[in-house]
Formats: C-alpha cells, structure tokens, sequence
C-alpha cells in the first residue's frame, strides 16, 4: 500500500467509486475530507477510487494541505512527510499572522485579502494554507510605509506595478525574505496593493478607494476571487471558498452585492463562477444574486477601450503588448524598439494603462514618496525601495538597463 493510500480505510476507498462527475449529479453538502475528495474527482471528471490520485488532483488544485488536515481532524493517521507538511503550514500561517499584526500596528488601515478570513469559514481544525499574504492599502503612502517595517526586518523588494487610476498612481509592491524550509515554500512573501481593484487593461478600469461592501466581509473576498478570473481559470479551492462565502453573504448583503459586481465590471466572471458552483452541485440557486448581465460587462468594456483608443500612448503600447504577447519574447524589430525608446513609461501611466518596474539601482526617495524622470525616453522612477525603469511590456532586453543614467540627466 503506497503512503496517502494508506491514510484511509479500505472501505472509504471503495465508496468513492460511485462518485461521478458534476455533469452526472455529484452532491456535496457536508464539509469532510470525503466531501473534498469527492469535489477533487467531479472536477477532475475521474472515477478513480485511489486516494493517491485524490492528493495528485488535490495538489494541482491547491486544496493538499487542506485535505490532509482534514484527514487528521477526522482522527485518521498521516505519513510522516504528510504530518510535517501541515506542521510547516500552520507555523508558516502563524508567521503570517504575527507579521500582519505587526503591519497592521504600523499602518492601521491595511486589511489582509482572503487567508485567514477564508479560513474561517472552514471546519475547526482545518487549514486553509497561503503561500502569501495579500494587504490591501487606503493610499500608495501607506504601501511605502508598510514596506519601510518590512525592510527593517530583512524583506527584500521583489516586484513593483504602477496603475493610473482615477485619483493618480496607485502602487503594487511585492516582498519577499527567505522561507524556513525552501523544500516546502521558496520563500515567504507579502504583496501590497494601494487599488481596491487592479481592473484589466482595456477592459475593465481599476478601482482605487471605493465606498460600501468592496472593503468588508465576505462580498469583499468573493469580489476578490471574481477579479482573480482575469489571470487563471479557477481550481477546486477557489470553488470551494467561493461556495462558503455566499453562505456568509446575508440576503440584506445581496442587492450590495449584485451592485458591485455590475460597477466592477465582473458580470462575465459572475456567470461564469456560478455556472461551475451550479454544476458541481456547490450552492443553492437561492443564496445567488443575479448580477453580472453579460451585455452590461460588454458595454463597460467597450467604454473603456474607447477611452483609452483616444489616448495615443496607449494605443502604442497595447500594439507593443499585443507583439509580445505573440511572440512571447523581447522586442526585435527597429520600429518596435524605436516606440519603446520614444515612448516614456510616463506617458503611458498617465494614459491609464500598467506598468513595471525593473530594478536599477540603490538609490532610494526619503519618506513615501516617489520621484520620475525621463532620460532618453525612458522613465525612471525613485521609490522608498529603490530606483526602477519603467516598462510597460513583459519582456525586455538586458542592455535596456544600460541606459544613462537619471541622475544626471534633465528630468521631464
């Protein structure tokens, strides 16, 4: 018998056989591990009755840790490299949660996204692991000063986005130090964000300090998950928060809530989240607010890509975007190059769309602010983390870091 099968009776290992895919009428209603494992084959449309395959799917849906710490609060016995894996977890949430605790004393107003406020919902005793923690400021101000503490106590800069919004730039700001066991973690990270919502170039427009339920609760954290639908399809966890969350979402909380999915304009990824929810037998249909039309989302999209087609700057850059997206490599062409060398990060900040920041240099703005210049057409940017070069498409050649310097150069 190999490790994980072992982890539970033969008889359980037989009763998951009548387990069909969602399609057939899967059921899920009482939160235990066979409950887990019986979402993990739906989703992954198996009949496969051995638990070994259960921790395969359970480790590409992100759902391993939980799985096993449901298994030893059901009393079953865990291998030994399983039970260290979920001893890891909880003293790595612990870590978290100590180093929330003292942001949260530094800087008052940062809210922590989804981790623990998830985890929550969860049966006690299960664990419900983060790999890091997402923080939510009012103000890039106060991103600046939350990644001050952080790199008194060794954090280390490791990406930085900037986004024009609808009062400036907002900031996103990712540190990272060494993990305590980089077998299990690589290394433990907190990701700062000034923006309610990052939005989605071309389509969706961020969002920066809005009123009402975007800050709090679990409507709050469903919006979250929804926004997460731009980046990548969603894993059996995700569906899992999801459903637990709109048990939590009061039928007071819904017309709110129905309202915010129209004003971010996440009316697609709302149908099609709840679609799957419907299909894996997740949610009743009464605890779903029917917000998110198709054809509104359309119109909110087609609004702000008309917006930013007025904008020349980003017009350039969605075309340099488009080509790299393409080719997936670093710009080739003279024409595509001459466009990045004449058109500075600046500008197309300015014009609304993102852009990132690569690591240049030491030199760092005193207090919380953040100083530009613009050499050669390229922008440069001083932060209270360093200096960077402003980019606005993912891949770049390394001699574009040996530009003149900003320094010494006559700024825009």
């Amino acid at each position: 018998m190999t490790a994980e099968e072992g982890l539970m009776a033969e008889e359980q290992g037989t009763a998951a056989e009548e387990v069909t895919a969602a399609e057939d009428g899967a059921d899920f209603r009482e939160l235990s591990s066979e409950y887990l494992a019986d979402l993990l084959r739906a989703v992954e449309r198996s009949h496969e009755p051995s638990w070994m395959a259960v921790f395969r799917y359970a480790s590409r849906h992100k759902l391993r840790i939980v799985l096993a710490s449901a298994l030893l609060t059901e009393g079953y016995p865990l291998t030994p490299g399983l039970a260290y894996e979920v001893s890891f977890w909880r003293e790595q949430e612990q870590r978290y949660g100590d180093l929330v605790g003292e942001l949260t004393r530094a800087v008052p107003e940062l809210r922590r996204m989804k981790g623990p406020e998830i985890g929550r919902l969860y049966p006690p005793g299960w664990l419900r692991d983060s790999t890091d923690v997402d923080l939510v400021a009012r103000t890039p101000r106060q991103v600046w000063e939350a990644a001050g503490h952080l790199r008194d106590q060794g954090w280390q800069p490791d990406s930085l986005a900037f986004q024009g919004t609808e009062r400036g730039v907002d900031v996103a700001l990712n540190m990272v130090r060494p993990s305590h066991d980089e077998l299990l973690l690589d290394h433990q990270a907190v990701e700062l964000v000034s923006m309610e919502t990052t939005g989605r170039p071309w389509r969706v427009r961020p969002v920066s300090d809005p009123p009402g339920v975007r800050r709090t609760g679990p409507a709050r954290q469903l919006l979250a998950l929804l926004e997460e639908g731009f980046e990548r399809d969603w894993r059996a966890r995700d569906l899992l928060d999801a459903s637990l969350l709109l048990v939590e979402i009061t039928e007071e909380g819904v017309p709110a809530l129905a309202r915010e999915v129209d004003a971010l304009g996440l009316g697609r990824q709302w149908h099609t989240l709840t679609r799957r929810l419907r299909g894996y037998g997740l949610v009743d249909d009464a605890l779903l607010p029917a917000p998110g039309r198709p054809w509104r989302a359309s119109a909110q999209r087609l609004r702000r890509a008309a917006s930013l087609a007025s904008r020349p700057p980003a017009v350039a850059a969605g075309v340099l975007q488009t080509l790299q997206r393409r080719k997936a490599e670093p710009l080739g062409s003279a024409g595509e190059r001459w466009l990045l060398d004449h058109l500075p990060g600046r500008s197309v900040l300015a014009a609304g769309l993102p852009v990132w920041g690569v690591r240049v240099g030491d030199r760092c703005a005193e207090g919380t602010e953040v100083a530009y210049r613009t050499r050669s057409g390229r922008t440069y940017a001083t932060t209270p983390v360093g200096t960077y070069l402003l980019l606005y498409v993912p891949h770049f050649d390394p001699s574009w870091l040996h530009a003149p310097s900003p320094v010494s150069g006559q700024g825009d």
